[in-house]
């Protein structure tokens, strides 16, 4: 029904924009005042590029009614007040793929507290291998995204465009 459909859409315009907010204080503060002090530990650089991901994230599920196909279009699913086309629809399914990096980043996360808290290794080992550890989880994750856009997986679900069947219903 009609009222799900804006449901779906409309629910993440509140939450997405406050996640938003949060997201952006939180680079704010990293890349703010103080950026050299802040930027010199680890828990530091991997929350500003959790908040970074996240942030793009945010955006295209706040903005979800700019990007989802409009009535007419290829894709439209009857969202209300839908401005978009397919290609932004797949241009949302890119950004959404690309934030579960966010996830990664938090086990990154984690695993640095555990290694330093538990096992006592100091900032100067982790950095060695941090580099590798950013560079995988943008290799991979925007890989994916970009492997998803090249190949058409992204297309409008239930009130959003992520992975799905296109046209609608063309897997039955």
């Amino acid at each position: 029904p009609t009222w799900q459909l804006a449901t779906a859409v409309y629910v993440p315009l509140l939450t997405a924009n406050l996640s938003v907010i949060g997201s952006g204080l939180i680079i704010y503060c990293m890349l703010g005042p103080g950026r050299q002090t802040k930027l010199k530990k680890p828990h530091h650089r991997i929350l500003l590029a959790m908040s970074i991901y996240d942030l793009f994230y945010s955006l295209v599920k706040a903005w979800t009614f700019l990007l989802t196909p409009r009535d007419g279009q290829p894709g439209a699913m009857g969202v209300p007040g839908a401005q978009g086309n397919l290609a932004t629809c797949r241009l949302q399914g890119f950004f959404i793929e690309t934030a579960h990096a966010t996830g990664a980043y938090n086990s990154l996360l984690s695993i640095y507290f555990w290694l330093s808290i538990c096992r006592g290794v100091k900032n100067e080992r982790w950095e060695k291998f941090e580099p590798f550890a950013h560079a995988l989880i943008f290799v991979i994750f925007v890989g994916f995204a970009i492997a998803g856009v090249a190949i058409e997986l992204f297309n409008p679900a239930f009130g959003f465009c992520f992975i799905a069947s296109y046209p609608p219903g063309c897997e039955t």
